[in-house]
């Protein structure tokens, strides 16, 4: 998405933080294949990566959970040495296999952090020494809508100036109609406050 805007607009946005993860799926034609359940797999691999949480400690308004920690390893290494225990078998054995062979581990990007506002998250893209705001505003929207995956939304200070040049337009055009307004008092005749205003005809 950055790139084709910085492509489309001829600016480029500034750049977002994203970082290496490492998503893990599970194969759940594995889990038939080994006889393990799918809840005792997901509880294996919470303990597993340190994200198991046994109990909640509430002081006032405040909740901190308590989780099972362990010592720090390698993604592959937790896999490899983490083992869960499959189902009996008609014989009523039970064996143990490591998490690596029921899980498949692939390399992804996320962002880094996540903003968010009133209208829930969203991506910022920051454009700056923009000469024609509305020129930029009708193309990435054109982007948004042809690559059918994003919503738009604008604010900064484009439009906050420009809403302020409005309102003093606006506040201009009533001071002149009020100055307007007291020399017609003055004079009683409209006319002779447009004279004033323009000046002495002779």
């Amino acid at each position: 998405m950055e790139l084709e805007l910085a492509r489309r607009t001829g600016i480029a946005p500034t750049g977002i933080a994203f970082e290496n993860q490492l998503n893990l799926s599970i194969n759940k034609e594995k889990l038939l294949l080994y006889r393990v359940a799918y809840n005792e797999l997901y509880r294996v691999l919470k303990t597993a990566f340190r994200e198991n949480s046994v109990t909640m400690l509430h002081s006032y308004q405040q909740y901190l959970p308590i989780n099972v920690a362990g010592s720090e390893k390698t993604v592959n290494e937790i896999l490899q040495e983490t083992l869960i225990q499959t189902e009996p078998d008609s014989k009523g054995d039970r064996e143990y296999i490591p998490l690596r062979e029921l899980v498949t581990v692939t390399p992804a990007e996320d962002l880094k952090s996540i903003t968010a506002g009133r209208n829930g998250e969203y991506v910022p893209f920051d454009f700056y020494g923009v000469q024609d705001g509305n020129k930029l505003i009708k193309e990435v929207k054109q982007t948004a809508e042809d690559m059918k995956d994003w919503d738009t939304g604008f604010s900064g200070s484009f439009f906050s100036n420009s809403e302020m040049l409005d309102e003093l337009v606006i506040i201009l055009f009533i001071s002149l109609l009020l100055m307007y307004f007291i020399l017609a008092a003055q004079f009683e005749k409209l006319f002779a406050a447009f004279a004033c205003f323009g000046g002495d005809t002779d």
